[in-house]
């Protein structure tokens, strides 16, 4: 009988191994660390976090292993539907409608026996989280009572969103909690025939759609462009709840007010036809259809009338094709105008002015942008009017309020929460023009600021 020792030994010879030299080894090591200086010294065992470039069967099984996993957390979802959860409520329904506390425990018990799951989503927190009157605010927890009503849309929304972050997790390749544009528009699409506004999307005009209404989740929830976004910001603002809703239902007072040309006829970003207005815009001032806009085309933009030494500014600064802006880099444009007292459009505008990169904004930067805006001014309102620059500047500084008289720093424009000075001042003498319009005409222009992080 032959020997284990033999057995291994014959393997051994048949299978040999053949073991990487030192120096293959260095260059595959060296090919997943990130580039350091001479003097900075990075140990071996250094993990900047899973390899950025694995091979495609590795990819491959990296994300089988990570869907299976998730698939398990997912199913027992399924065998109590949000329905089903419905169902049990009413079932526990006094004649009153009135939920109290006990009511509340027993709900709890009989989802629980149907799928123990819901012990990590639905807990007694759920219940002191409901939506409290002013009169039932100060009663102890005993005594507090609930409409049905406010009992199932609460757990609704609870397990809805445990079961769309589960989802949105499955298009997190890497696992970090993390998703790219390139994920969030493939989750749009596979869910995509669930929606009749989405389904009946025209194919051609399908990846112009995607890209307006994604951009403003990455615009808002990643003003400082890192092209990622956060799971969990993405599920607490109300983006894609306006993405998915029926386009007529009331917008979401969260989404913020529009500004600019787009706010005389739509009250939310994501509206189709709101959509369809800014394609058609791009579309039309693409007057060579190469699908691009020069300086030329930008300038003779409908509705705008941007001054050349912003739309010079703003070709140095965003990416470009052979010096052209492309229709993602409209959208994000078009963003800055329509929200312009959010942190996004500060962040925007500050690195467009701030061309040369200094970190701050001088006053010889701000006259700059206001002596082009002078002429553009003077040539809509006659001579019956006279606009002085430095009086002008002045009002940019006083309504910043910087740390410093002498120049204007991104921080100071998010603190006080004035990108719209910038904006209106700067850039476009039509928008200074309706600012001034509304101001003279009584209008509030505290407007509802979009969800951000």
């Amino acid at each position: 009988m032959t020997s284990l020792g033999a057995m291994l030994k014959e393997f051994a010879e048949r299978h040999p191994i053949i073991e990487p030299t030192y120096a293959e080894m260095q260059k595959q090591i060296s090919a997943f660390l990130p580039p350091i200086s001479p003097s900075v010294s990075v140990p071996l065992f250094s993990n900047p976090g899973l390899l950025s470039s694995r091979d495609d069967l590795q990819d491959t099984f990296y994300r089988i292993s990570r869907t299976a996993t998730l698939r398990k957390v997912y199913e027992p979802l399924q065998l109590c539907t949000i329905n089903d959860l419905i169902t049990i409520v009413d079932t526990h329904t006094p004649a009153d409608q009135l939920i109290d506390y006990r009511i509340f425990r027993r709900i709890l018990a009989d989802i629980y026996q149907r799928s123990p799951i819901y012990k990590n989503i639905l807990t007694v927190k759920t219940f002191l989280a409901l939506p409290r009157t002013k009169d039932v605010a100060a009663y102890p927890i005993k005594t507090l009572k609930f409409h049905s009503d406010v009992v199932k849309l609460s757990i609704v929304r609870i397990v809805s969103s445990a079961q769309t972050r589960i989802t949105l997790t499955t298009c997190d390749v890497d696992g970090k909690g993390f998703l790219l544009e390139s994920d969030v528009e493939n989750y749009i699409l596979d869910i995509s025939h669930l929606y009749p506004h989405l389904q009946d999307c025209d194919e051609v005009f399908r990846p112009f759609y995607l890209c307006t209404i994604i951009k403003p989740l990455f615009f808002f929830l990643d003003p400082y462009h890192r092209k990622r976004i956060a799971i969990s910001d993405l599920l607490i603002s109300p983006y894609l709840d306006q993405i998915f809703a029926n386009p007529s239902d009331q917008p979401q007072e969260a989404l913020g007010t529009l500004q600019g040309p787009l706010a005389q006829r739509y009250l939310t970003w994501f509206h189709p036809d709101a959509v369809m207005d800014l394609y058609t815009s791009y579309i039309s001032a693409d007057t060579d259809q190469d699908g691009l806009l020069s300086d030329k085309e930008l300038a003779a933009l409908a509705k705008y009338k941007f001054t050349s030494r912003f739309i010079k500014a703003l070709l140095l600064t965003i990416q470009t094709f052979n010096g052209k802006m492309d229709y993602r880099g409209f959208i994000d444009l078009m963003l800055c105008v329509s929200f312009p007292r959010s942190k996004a459009a500060a962040v925007y505008i500050f690195k467009i002015l701030d061309f040369n990169c200094k970190g701050h904004l001088t006053r010889d930067d701000v006259l700059y942008f206001l002596q082009e805006m002078v002429d553009g001014l003077q040539g809509y309102c006659g001579e019956g009017v006279k606009f002085n620059v430095d009086d002008l500047c002045d009002e940019v500084f006083d309504s910043i309020s910087p740390k410093s008289n002498s120049m204007v720093t991104l921080s100071d424009i998010i603190s006080s929460r004035s990108g719209d000075i910038l904006i209106t001042f700067l850039i476009d003498p039509l928008l200074f023009i309706e600012k001034e319009l509304q101001l003279q005409q009584g209008h509030v222009m505290m407007r509802p600021l979009p969800f951000e992080v």
